[in-house]
């Protein structure tokens, strides 16, 4: 299912921008210097300066109307010339990710007096280019001269991107990064001064995202740094995750799903906040069953038990969780780690649960047919992804901590 964001007004500027670059056949535009290159236009594949111009026009008027992918994809094939659908889709992703960026940093200088840093933050999977990993958490000030070189996109298909952080939110996390890494080097020609990007039409961008539903303008975002190709959390090379030890219930919980997640039956464990074993029980394929005065005991504790079906929390771990309040709610597959946190302002009732359970249900759907037709997911994982889906859906609407780790 392709996601289009509609904004209220054409992008005029945008399209006349776009058009201003200058279009030139990819042996010459690869001969020009990195900073030249961003004001220019090209597609590797096409051998006529008239066919990169169609597409170029097209990529504009696409930007224009609010058009997706599978809309450039469907004017491709009526052309003169062909190319491949990850060829179109690097050319369809450089060109709006690359604009994308420069948008930010319209608002990075903007708002640089209360947030003056920028943190580098690269995608953390088997995908990732190892010297784009490499500056992933490097923070420097919003000014330096480093990110003119180290701006995203660092290269074709980049799904790096810049946050802009508080002086606390940067010392929290270390500091200013004094040396960068030897390995970090942006493939050659990419990564270059971001305010040399399209100005007008980073301006339009901008407006326009800022404007649009946070929804819609996050919804974009994930866009731009899914993962392409056959890579999904299932594939055999996803990077583990290290776990969060950080209080001591978490702690433990840790060292007991590191017993029980290759366990045939259920194993329940509820944990204090200091650390302790409340309560430990063995249960059967499917299911841990527990009297009054044993739930009375855990109450508010962090709970934590293993799915040997392989699948997220059912409907019944979180009824449990609600009623008896959990600080933190967890299962452990031989796989993943699900972990669900009690929001501050409290778990929300059984009642807004339920109102909300059939819409969960609907996205849960709709995300994992996007993620078969997109990301090339099996079908053999088509439930486990639904049932994640759905509390992905029910942590939203609730504000509810809910992540799902390879582990």
């Amino acid at each position: 299912m392709a996601v289009r964001i509609d904004f209220d007004a054409d992008f005029d500027e945008q399209v006349a921008q776009a058009r201003a670059q200058r279009v030139m056949l990819p042996e010459e535009f690869y001969r020009l210097p990195a900073e030249k290159r961003a004001l220019a236009f090209t597609a590797s594949g096409l051998a006529r300066l008239d066919q990169v111009q169609a597409v170029a026009d097209a990529l504009a008027k696409f930007q224009a109307d609010g058009g997706t992918f599978d809309d450039f994809r469907k004017w491709a094939a009526g052309q003169d010339w062909s190319l491949p659908r990850h060829r179109l889709e690097t050319i369809y992703r450089n060109a709006v990710q690359a604009a994308y960026m420069a948008g930010h940093w319209r608002r990075f200088d903007e708002v640089k007096d209360d947030l003056p840093y920028l943190m580098y933050d690269a995608i953390n999977d088997s995908r990732v280019r190892p010297s784009h990993l490499a500056m992933d958490g490097v923070i420097r000030p919003v000014n330096d001269p480093l990110w003119k070189r180290w701006t995203p996109p660092c290269g074709h298909r980049c799904r790096c991107t810049l946050r802009q952080v508080s002086a606390r939110e940067a010392q929290r996390r270390g500091g200013v990064t004094q040396s960068i890494p030897a390995e970090a080097v942006p493939d050659e020609g990419w990564g270059g001064d971001p305010r040399r990007w399209g100005e007008t039409l980073d301006r339009v961008r901008a407006d326009k995202l800022a404007k649009a539903h946070p929804a819609l303008a996050a919804g974009y975002e994930r866009a731009m740094r899914q993962p392409q190709g056959l890579f999904t959390d299932y594939d055999a090379y996803a990077p583990l995750v290290v776990p969060d030890t950080s209080t001591a219930a978490r702690a433990a919980a840790v060292e007991w799903e590191k017993r029980i997640r290759h366990e045939p039956i259920e194993h329940g464990i509820s944990i204090s906040a200091s650390g302790t074993l409340i309560l430990s029980k063995i249960g059967q394929a499917d299911r841990v069953a527990y009297s009054d005065a044993e739930m009375a005991l855990m109450r508010g504790s962090t709970f934590t038990h293993n799915h040997p079906n392989g699948l997220s929390f059912s409907v019944a771990d979180f009824r449990m969780a609600v009623q008896h309040d959990f600080a933190e709610l967890r299962a452990v597959t031989p796989a993943f780690r699900h972990i669900m946190t009690r929001p501050e302002h409290g778990w929300p009732s059984l009642i807004a649960f339920e109102g909300h359970r059939s819409e969960a249900a609907r996205q849960a759907i709709l995300a994992v047919r996007d993620l078969m037709v997109s990301a090339g997911m099996h079908p053999r994982y088509a439930e486990m992804e639904a049932t994640h889906q759905f509390w992905v859906f029910v942590a939203k609407r609730f504000g509810i901590g809910y992540t799902r780790e390879r582990s």
